[in-house]
């Protein structure tokens, strides 16, 4: 992240940015340039989070419009890119957020329980990324971030539902980039950490500052930037640092007639190599695959 970013010209949508993380990015965004779409759902006798954070936004001289669409009912992510387009004309940024957390143990998890974790956090944001597609197509242009976890990505106690809905995400994003690479639509992954009221009760108070949601944005802004020319990465970002996390493949062992095998190779990840797409990884695997495709 070489130079500083601007966003002049174009829209972000942001769901789940009535606060922490959300907020955050809105806020990022809208200081560099972009004109924002700041979703949060709304709470019966509570005022609206997302025209709070647009009312900052607009304080500070931005430019911003609230949507208070709950992401998890039928039809919010036409709703909102349908926001964007009466409000601003455009949609070229969609960084989807919102989600829901809880711990569980295994033993009081139900499929129903499962089922509520995948209609807000899975297709929430795959309803309101398809539904954006046709336009962004259409201008041959876009950036789209999803949200993962840590949970997701390496487990973690109790969190089966929140994990199985942010792994779905990792699917999602790394299939469509393979299948808009011939386009100029780009579509990421983020692993946050930062102290939010979802984590609160894991992290500490102290850590207000160090994990402040604000060190999290410049990593998500420069995915939602022209500098960002990839699909598919997976960047783990917290406390002002970033890295990537990638999938690999091991050197291969072969099973001998008696199904068993050297279990070394599999342990050598010096040697790994970084699988591109399900094709490359079943080539690699199995060469004659290609051979029998010359044919």
């Amino acid at each position: 992240m070489v130079g500083k970013l601007t966003f002049d010209g174009r829209v972000a949508l942001v769901t789940g940015a009535g606060a922490g993380l959300g907020a955050a990015y809105a806020g990022w965004l809208a200081a560099r340039g972009a004109r924002v779409i700041v979703n949060n759902r709304c709470h019966a006798g509570r005022p609206s989070t997302a025209q709070l954070i647009v009312d900052q936004i607009l304080a500070a001289g931005g430019q911003a419009v609230a949507n208070d669409c709950d992401v998890g009912e039928a039809g919010s992510g036409a709703a909102m890119v349908q926001s964007a387009l009466d409000a601003f004309g455009r949609l070229d940024i969609v960084v989807a957020n919102a989600a829901i957390g809880e711990a569980r143990p295994v033993d009081q998890v139900t499929t129903e329980y499962c089922r509520r974790f995948m209609d807000i956090n899975f297709f929430g944001s795959c309803s309101l990324i398809l539904a954006a597609l046709p336009g962004m197509r259409a201008a041959n242009y876009g950036r789209i971030v999803v949200t993962t976890s840590a949970t997701a990505l390496f487990g973690a106690m109790n969190q089966t539902a929140y994990a199985a809905s942010k792994m779905a995400l990792v699917g999602f994003a790394r299939a469509l980039g393979v299948e808009l690479a011939k386009t100029s639509l780009r579509i990421n992954v983020i692993s946050p950490y930062a102290r939010t009221k979802m984590s609160s009760a894991v992290l500490a108070e102290h850590l207000d500052n160090i994990m402040s949601p604000a060190r999290v944005a410049p990593v998500v802004g420069w995915l939602c930037s022209e500098a960002c020319d990839r699909s598919g990465l997976i960047l783990s970002a917290g406390a002002g640092r970033v890295r990537r996390v990638a999938l690999l493949e091991s050197p291969v062992a072969t099973v001998d007639a008696d199904e068993t095998f050297d279990w070394a190779p599999l342990n050598d990840l010096a040697h790994a190599i970084e699988t591109r797409d399900s094709r490359w990884s079943s080539t690699t695997l199995i060469p004659e695959l290609l051979a029998r495709a010359a044919t």
